[in-house]
């Protein structure tokens, strides 16, 4: 009963000599309304819930600190042996919190398995021969379950069971009691969200997913569904993006990838595409639509065809010359952009209008638009660049 009631105090805003106003919030409850259709006395709970409302107002006695223990979902006695935990640990906690990074996982996984490790909450369903911070490590290295089974001396440790063990533990335990920690320490040592390391703002998430880097696991949020092509994803944001690394920024730049480069480059296809695509859709701001503008204002502009390098488009590409016509053309039967224009020349399709664009130009196109195309730059290597422009006849 202990997070019910924790909750239930929190959300009445009840003190625990609120013996009224508990009686009438357990009558509402849904137990309740079951007690009563099987003519069961509800005074047995009441008196458990009252003595359940003794211990957690003992153990957090300030409303501040019942609210804080009531967001982890976690039991209060758990609570305050984190709390405790965060107390005894509060400088190697402080440093990590502002300044953990790649080089700080070893000591952060071995601070979070030693304060996790102590709740019941940690109790998984099925046994593990091995050491969990071993473990843990080498699940945040982006190790396979067949690699690490191949690297347990026990053998009695099946890929079946190492599986079920790390998704009991790493994909839910652990996060959800990493977060608890993380909340109670920020209440606790007096730290501010937004200046804290990214590290430990998405640490939860990255034990969930076992991969080494917040980017990765924006990635494994998103929608990707393998951590091999999570990984390659945040290599080529880290990249590019430099000092300007936010999760922002990450959907931003994934949006604006062709699917071109998800399928060829990333290894992205099929339904991982779609729901990628779909998802992102819903995520990111394009610029050309917040607000919209008429197309007039919208009108003239400059942009790169993007997708010249796959499919053979380059070789129809290598025939631009600046100041070459094109034609834009809507391709309807694109799997997974129904926005998609193409470019063409008339020596065959040379690429598309990056996704951006297009979301704002198709439905100008499908209402009978005339918007004329012209080569303005071509820039002739192995993979031929070319820059259109756009104007409304």
């Amino acid at each position: 009963l202990d997070p019910e009631i924790l909750a239930i105090a929190v959300e009445e805003g009840l003190e625990l000599g609120d013996s009224d106003k508990w009686i009438t919030s357990l009558a509402g409850t849904y137990a309740k309304q079951q007690a009563h259709s099987q003519d069961m006395d509800i005074e047995p709970l009441i008196r458990s819930a009252q003595l359940a409302a003794e211990n957690v107002f003992s153990r957090a006695p300030s409303p501040s600190w019942r609210r804080v223990y009531a967001q982890t979902g976690l039991s209060s006695s758990s609570c305050e042996t984190l709390r405790q935990f965060v107390e005894a640990n509060a400088d190697k906690l402080r440093d990590l919190f502002f300044n953990a990074g790649y080089d700080d996982l070893e000591s952060l996984n071995h601070l979070m398995i030693d304060a996790s490790l102590q709740l019941p909450e940690a109790e998984t369903t099925i046994a593990f021969a091995g050491d969990p911070e071993v473990l843990l490590g080498q699940w945040l290295d982006g190790m396979s379950i067949k690699e690490i089974v191949k690297s347990t001396p026990d053998d009695t440790d099946s890929i079946e069971r190492i599986s079920r063990y790390v998704e009991d533990l790493f994909g839910y335990r652990l996060p959800w009691i990493i977060s608890a920690l993380l909340r109670i320490s920020k209440e606790s040592l007096g730290l501010q969200d937004e200046k804290t390391s990214e590290y430990i703002r998405c640490y939860p998430s990255m034990v969930k997913h076992g991969l080494p880097n917040p980017v990765a696991s924006w990635a494994m949020s998103i929608g990707i569904s393998t951590r091999d092509v999570a990984l390659r994803l945040a290599e080529a944001f880290e990249e590019q993006a430099a000092d300007t690394s936010s999760h922002e920024n990450f959907v931003t730049w994934l949006s604006g990838l062709s699917d071109d480069s998800l399928r060829h480059e990333h290894g992205v296809t099929g339904y991982v595409l779609n729901d990628l695509r779909y998802k992102l859709g819903r995520m990111a701001v394009n610029r050309l639509l917040d607000p919209i503008r008429p197309l007039h204002e919208v009108l003239p502009l400059q942009e790169k065809v993007v997708g010249i390098s796959y499919e053979n488009r380059w070789i129809a590409a290598r025939r631009v010359s600046a100041e070459d016509k094109l034609e834009l053309r809507r391709d309807y039967e694109n799997p997974v952009d129904p926005n998609a224009v193409a470019v063409h020349h008339e020596a065959g399709q040379i690429g598309f209008l990056p996704r951006e664009l297009a979301q704002r130009l198709a439905p100008e196109i499908d209402s009978g638009s005339n918007i004329v195309a012209t080569a303005v730059k071509a820039v002739q290597k192995k993979k031929p660049a070319i820059t259109v422009e756009l104007r409304l006849e």
